[in-house]
């Protein structure tokens, strides 16, 4: 892929000015499992804010703010307005109104009418984000049905921003992702546990050290042998915790899991006494 914008991470803001550009996600149906995924994904040290537009009625964006915000080493949480985003953050619009930007990059509620029948609208945020920072903005089109979104990579890619879509396969619904690239707008069409790879590429952010994520004690089966250990280092590199996801059933049987992982995708877990 080529640089965000002119080349990469945004250009320092000016004193005074919008600040850092930010990625725009828009998703609906399967997105938040697959926001789950991208966040989780994404380095501490991601060089972006990032804001995103879930089809949700009002009342339920809150809750999936701190899901995410649990899962992710960015702070999540809904959008609030007059705050400006800043790297490390990530802000989901809330049910029932459009968030748009005004011009110091601050974010704003608009009651204006649903688009598309969608109230948040990937296209009025991406939109607004287009008239803020150009073509410094990244969007990000994930699952979910219609053709919300298409509008505004239009007006992204023709300010020269980039554009990434998930593709059909780990697609809940392939509408919107689709919409995108049969329109000849995505820059890339990326597997879901590939595009926060692709976005910390783009922006130049590092894996590892202070990038790696937060970890939970008994996320790693230290001690484990064979193959369990090799994913593990692994896992450890990448700064992920979600082996129980990612190992054969024979080697599943070295750990007892002891429930969800609160940082990431994946399974607390620790090796039992007769572990390798």
């Amino acid at each position: 892929l080529a640089g965000a914008g002119a080349g990469g991470a945004a250009a320092a803001p000016a004193a005074g000015g919008p600040g850092t550009a930010p990625v725009v996600i828009g998703s609906a149906t399967g997105g938040p499992s697959a926001l789950s995924t991208v966040l989780a994904g994404l380095p501490a040290d991601f060089p972006r804010p990032v804001v995103i537009v879930q089809h949700m009625p009002p009342g339920f964006t809150a809750s999936l703010a701190r899901r995410l915000d649990r899962l992710s080493p960015l702070k999540v949480d809904e959008a609030v307005e007059q705050r400006r985003p800043q790297p490390g953050e990530a802000w989901i619009a809330p049910g029932g109104v459009h968030l748009v930007f005004d011009e110091l990059g601050r974010m704003c509620y608009s009651h204006a009418a649903p688009h598309l029948g969608m109230r948040p609208a990937v296209d009025l945020t991406l939109e607004s984000a287009v008239d803020v920072w150009g073509g410094d903005v990244i969007a990000v089109i994930l699952t979910g049905m219609g053709v919300d979104g298409a509008r505004g990579a239009r007006k992204l890619k023709k300010a020269g921003g980039t554009v990434l879509a998930q593709d059909e396969a780990t697609s809940v619904v392939y509408g919107m992702p689709r919409a995108v690239a049969e329109m000849g707008l995505a820059d890339a069409v990326k597997p879901l546990p590939e595009i926060a790879q692709a976005l910390a590429a783009l922006v130049g952010a590092r894996r590892g050290g202070a990038a790696r994520r937060r970890r939970v004690d008994g996320c790693e089966p230290a001690g484990a042998g064979g193959r369990a250990r090799r994913q593990a280092q692994a896992d450890e590199e990448a700064g992920c915790c979600s082996l129980s996801s990612r190992t054969s059933r024979q080697d599943r049987n070295t750990f007892t899991f002891s429930g969800r992982c609160g940082t990431c995708p994946g399974w607390i877990c620790a090796p039992t006494k007769s572990g390798r």
